[in-house]
């Protein structure tokens, strides 16, 4: 699953691309994705205010601004955003593609074809939404704070939470309610590199190593999007380019090798919570 360093590289590109630009027509492949696609919304933006104003990233989710609505993309397991140049009848859609917009490029020769934002997800698991911008607040109200963007005073706010946790560390900081956008590879990598167990009580996490952890997640997530995210299956970014910081894992899928640090203990992986948990048998604590 696309994790945040994955879709903050899909946000930059894509605003590299359509940000200015003004959606003039949609293509449905089919009627739903995870959800029914919101087509009535996506008629009334290319019917008004059509100019795409920005593109950013909410924790896992793409959020493209109109004047009055948002369109809200989730990459789920397998979603992709891909472009095409050129009238839509020149195009031979693929596998699993199920929504296209087609934009204006002022900046082609030939003005007439516009540029397509393609939607392919094969196991289905992403959707597309639509909102009023008003509703943007409510939308995300039950998510946490943003790891890359976490102040002194939201780490101690954070900190406060946890020591109320009953929850091991590894859920406590993959709880979107808590932290936004961490997922298992990076749970694992800055659990790793904090030296913390995660499979440890959060309440019993100290406050000094609690913030090292916090500081391990901005910096494992700041170097995955340097390296372009990772791709351990199928993520492939807008240019259908594979991510290179899988190569940089310390932890993660890498069962059965001697630990990089310590260079006494093994990485094991264990179940939890439904996923694969790998660290150190012997200098996590």
């Amino acid at each position: 699953m696309p994790e945040l360093p994955e879709v903050e590289i899909v946000v930059r590109q894509l605003n590299d691309i359509v940000v200015g630009k003004k959606l003039i027509d949609k293509k449905l492949w089919r009627k739903d994705i995870r959800f029914p696609l919101p087509e009535k919304i996506f008629q009334k933006i290319i019917e008004g205010e059509n100019k795409l104003i920005d593109i950013h990233r909410r924790a896992k989710f793409i959020v493209i601004e109109f004047a009055e609505y948002l369109i809200i993309s989730h990459l789920g397991m397998t979603g992709s955003w891909t472009t095409h140049q050129g009238l839509l009848s020149q195009y031979s859609p693929k596998k699993h593609d199920h929504l296209a917009f087609g934009f204006t490029d002022n900046k082609a020769k030939d003005k007439s074809k516009p540029l397509w934002l393609i939607y392919n997800d094969p196991r289905r698991f992403g959707f597309v939404h639509a909102i009023r911008k008003q509703d943007l607040k409510s939308y995300f109200s039950d998510y946490g704070v943003e790891p890359l963007e976490m102040n002194d005073q939201q780490i101690d706010e954070l900190f406060t939470l946890a020591q109320k946790s009953k929850s091991p560390v590894k859920s406590f900081i993959m709880n979107q309610k808590n932290i936004v956008g961490v997922g298992n590879i990076y749970a694992c990598e800055a659990l790793f590199l904090a030296g913390i167990d995660p499979f440890k009580l959060t309440s019993k996490v100290k406050k000094t190593s609690f913030v090292k952890l916090i500081s391990e997640i901005k910096k494992n997530l700041s170097q995955a999007i340097l390296k372009g995210g990772s791709s351990i299956k199928n993520y492939r970014n807008v240019n259908d380019e594979a991510g290179s910081f899988q190569k940089s894992h310390l932890v993660y899928g890498k069962e059965k090798t001697k630990c990089p640090r310590c260079k006494s203990g093994l990485i094991v992986r264990k179940v939890q919570a439904g996923r694969s948990t790998f660290f150190c048998n012997a200098c996590q604590s």
